[in-house]
């Protein structure tokens, strides 16, 4: 509903070759850099943290960064999606 559209996962295909250099299932969103066509969305919640981590390209590699850089290089659009863990 966020989106005004209908939103679904990826087939495995159209992920190879968009990413042929990452893993299916591991790109980093900052590989969405690569292609204008692929906004990146981001929970609201994490831009309240000091730092984001996510793949990259790998199932064993992760990348942390702080958020500003994050959000200055992939402008995310924040979305309400997740629910915070309880502690």
């Amino acid at each position: 509903r966020q989106l005004g559209d209908r939103v679904e996962l990826a087939a495995e295909d159209a992920f190879r070759v968009l990413f042929p250099e990452c893993d299916v299932g591991a790109a980093p969103p900052i590989a969405a850099l690569a292609t204008e066509e692929l906004p990146v969305y981001v929970d609201a919640c994490l831009s309240r943290r000091e730092s984001i981590a996510f793949n990259g390209g790998t199932h064993t590699d992760v990348v942390e960064m702080a958020w500003t850089e994050f959000e200055r290089l992939t402008r995310p659009r924040l979305l309400t999606y997740g629910r915070p863990r309880q502690s």
